[in-house]
C-alpha cells in the first residue's frame, strides 16, 4: 500500500496533462487510486514480478494504463530477479527486489530469475515520452533506478524507501 497523498496529487498536477510512471506497480492496486485523481494523466506501470502478470494485463485494460512487465533499474537488459514469498507466516509477493537478501531481511525468498529491465532514459527515448510525477517502490533499489534518469527531471517523485540494510 502506498503513503503518497491522494489529495496532494490531486492538489498539484489535477489540471494538468501529465506523464506518470509507477516504478514497482505490484498488482496495479495503488495505481487505480491515482488514475481516479488523475484521469487526464497518461500511466506508466512497471513490474516484473511474474506472478502479477497476467493480472496486471487485466487490470492495465481496464484502468487505462500502459503497463511493462520489467525491472527499472541501471541496466538495460536482463537482470536477475528475487522474487519474495513470505513475511512469517504470511504471503508478501510485494517485497520481491532486484538485490539479493541478507540475513537482515525479514523476507523469505524464492529460486532467483532472469527479468527484463530498462532504464529511465532509454525507456523515455524509445517511447517519446518524460514523467512528471514518479511513484517507486523498488524495495531498495531506488539508486540504481535514479542513477540512470539521463534528462529526464520529473516535477515530482515520491519514494517508498526500504531500509539498505536489508538488501
Amino acid at each position: 500500500m502506498s503513503y503518497v497523498s491522494l489529495d496532494f496529487l490531486k492538489e498539484n498536477f489535477s489540471n494538468e496533462k501529465i506523464v506518470f510512471f509507477d516504478i514497482g506497480c505490484c498488482n496495479l492496486w495503488d495505481t487505480k487510486d491515482f488514475v481516479s485523481v488523475l484521469p487526464d494523466a497518461t500511466f506508466y506501470a512497471f513490474e516484473p514480478l511474474k506472478d502479477y502478470y497476467e493480472i496486471n494485463l487485466e487490470r492495465s485494460v481496464e484502468y487505462g494504463v500502459n503497463f511493462f512487465n520489467y525491472a527499472v533499474s541501471d541496466v538495460n537488459g536482463d537482470i536477475l530477479f528475487y522474487p519474495s514469498e513470505k513475511q512469517g507466516e504470511q504471503e508478501q509477493l510485494q517485497s520481491s527486489s532486484i538485490f539479493k537478501a541478507t540475513i537482515n531481511n525479514v523476507v523469505s525468498y524464492g529460486e532467483p530469475y532472469m527479468v527484463k529491465s530498462v532504464t529511465i532514459e532509454s525507456f523515455c527515448e524509445e517511447h517519446n515520452v518524460s514523467p512528471d510525477f514518479i511513484h517507486i517502490d523498488v524495495e531498495g533499489a531506488e539508486y540504481n533506478v535514479f542513477m540512470k534518469l539521463g534528462k529526464h527531471r520529473p516535477k515530482g517523485i515520491w519514494v517508498e524507501m526500504i531500509g539498505y540494510r536489508y538488501y
